[in-house]
């Protein structure tokens, strides 16, 4: 409801819809489906395949002085390929799409959806809000998601 509306409207309202919730109650399962519904949207990206992980693979690319080590992660689908590399501190994100995608590039996260820059050459350098975390290209493809 919009916060200026007057006291009395918001008791009519709220009476109103207290009466539609006995009256014709929704139905078990149709909220869920609505929900559902609107990820349908997205169907035509194919969920990118991981082809690397340098954390399974034992493989490791350790900063002079850092305990911690950067991660290599390549995902492929049919017509793309995300390659990155996550930061010692996990706080970024380093990588290369091949094609350089034409449409929008983001990175979801339990800290919310953050535009990704892509240069030319289909580079780019993204802060990471939270973990696990996605990148989606958006109309193509979306990686599963991955923990820091």
């Amino acid at each position: 409801m919009p916060d200026d509306l007057d006291p009395r409207d918001r008791e009519v309202l709220a009476a109103a819809a207290d009466w539609f919730d006995h009256a014709e109650p929704i139905p078990p399962g149709v909220l869920d489906a609505a929900y559902a519904a609107g990820g349908m949207a997205r169907l035509d990206e194919e969920l990118a395949a991981l082809a690397f992980d340098s954390l399974v693979a034992g493989v490791a690319m350790r900063a002079a002085g850092s305990e911690r080590q950067a991660r290599l992660i390549s995902f492929v689908a049919d017509q793309v390929t995300i390659d990155i590399e996550v930061s010692e501190d996990g706080t970024s994100i380093l990588g290369q799409i091949d094609p350089v995608p034409t449409g929008e590039v983001l990175l979801e996260s339990d800290g919310g959806d953050v535009e990704v820059a892509v240069d030319e050459f289909g580079r780019f350098r993204v802060g990471v809000p939270a973990w696990p975390a996605r990148l989606r290209v958006v109309g193509a493809t979306v990686t599963p998601w991955v923990s820091g």
